[in-house]
């Protein structure tokens, strides 16, 4: 046992010790760079393990000043990882701070006071009547199950809290806040880059707000809620789902009285919308959709019949001669079909015998035969140009 306003060392890679403690105990523990765990235990005892990933020379140092029971590295520098795990009395309060290292607290009933300069924190089914103070400045503070007097301060990350049960105070630089599940007496939020989601029942007489510069803003609360909300935004919507009356306001700047009224609310963001739904819905949209969605019955195959380009093209604008000729247009694919041969000009059949005279009046009765396939035909093999082939297209009418 440590003698009262006494300071002592322990020295070594794993170091394990317990302490007495009484009623209104606390325990503060300093670290620098590694992993505090703190979980509640099954007496009235402080009991400390930990590991130390280099040992020169340094140490754990503690001191008991009153009621107070203090952990810290014996040396500052050079930093030493060292990783704390430590077991406190039901009711205990817990301080912990660090530099460089993550904190997880658990099943902890008293007063709560966290910070951590690099490191996330974590902490679950903790808190009670007392205050429960959480800061990081370059980290992720997670939260479930915690009573009390909530405080979160985040410079640069991100905070996210499920059944909490008491009142909320939150301040955020660069990050965003998600409450789930809750059941607030009420919450002031403010955060300057980042969403605020807050998802509890509202008291009646209390007043709340939630305030962003650039971040959506949504409240989620019961569909049998009454109270009445401010809502506001310089870029972005306004919306609410549950049943109301338009007390005054604008498209971005509305006061709104939802089922007669009760507590107060604040809503607000420079660069975002601003919602308020009921819990729920938008599940409940989505399952909607889902249950009344039915698959259309399947048609049964049919062959695929040939392509068949239409017998109608419309007729082509007459281009003056010093227009630009506009690009062709695109001929949808058809069946190939044999190459016609080219029809003389009348130079070429003056000189022709009387066999190959023959020969050409029976291909001019062909090219006279030709449909829209063949014409198609020609005008893909490239032996009919745009025009000429809409030309005789349009003969064939």
């Amino acid at each position: 046992m440590c003698r009262r306003n006494s300071v002592e060392t322990l020295y070594g890679e794993h170091i394990e010790r317990d302490f007495p403690a009484g009623p209104d105990f606390e325990v503060d523990i300093h670290g620098i760079s590694g992993e505090i765990k703190v979980r509640r235990g099954a007496d009235d005892r402080v009991r400390l393990k930990a590991r130390l990933d280099e040992n020169d020379g340094a140490g754990i140092s503690f001191e008991q000043v009153g009621t107070r029971l203090s952990f810290r590295p014996s040396v500052a520098s050079p930093p030493i990882d060292i990783d704390f795990e430590v077991e406190i009395p039901a009711g205990c309060g817990l301080g912990a701070e660090s530099i460089h290292a993550d904190i997880d607290v658990r099943d902890t009933e008293g007063p709560i006071r966290l910070h951590s300069v690099h490191g996330d924190i974590n902490v679950s089914h903790a808190g009670g009547s007392g205050i429960v103070s959480v800061e990081s400045v370059d980290g992720d503070l997670s939260l479930s199950r915690i009573q009390g007097e909530i405080t979160l301060s985040s410079v640069n990350g991100e905070i996210q809290m499920s059944e909490a049960d008491g009142v909320l105070n939150v301040q955020t630089t660069n990050g965003g806040l998600i409450v789930d599940r809750s059941r607030l007496q009420r919450f002031h939020a403010n955060t300057q880059n980042g969403e605020l989601r807050i998802e509890t029942p509202l008291v009646s007489g209390e007043h709340s707000f939630a305030r962003s510069t650039n971040g959506e803003v949504e409240l989620i609360v019961p569909a049998d809620s009454a109270f009445t909300v401010q809502m506001k935004t310089t870029n972005g919507d306004l919306s609410c789902d549950l049943p109301h009356e338009v007390i005054n306001g604008s498209r971005r700047n509305r006061q709104l009285r939802v089922n007669g009224g009760g507590a107060t609310v604040e809503l607000e963001t420079a660069n975002g919308d601003v919602r308020v739904r009921s819990t729920g819905a938008g599940n409940e949209r989505a399952h909607h959709e889902r249950d009344n969605h039915v698959d259309a019955p399947r048609a049964p195959h049919m062959p695929s019949a040939p392509h068949v380009p239409a017998p109608h093209m419309p007729h082509a604008p007459t281009v003056p001669p010093t227009a630009a000729v506009p690009p062709a247009p695109v001929i949808p694919p058809s069946p190939m079909m044999p190459q016609m041969p080219s029809i003389p000009g009348p130079d070429v059949i003056r000189d022709l015998s009387p066999d190959e005279l023959s020969e050409l009046e029976r291909e001019s009765d062909r090219v006279e035969s030709e449909n829209t396939l063949t014409i198609l035909a020609r005008l893909e093999n490239g032996d009919l140009s745009v025009d000429e082939a809409m030309h005789r297209l349009e003969s064939l009418r």
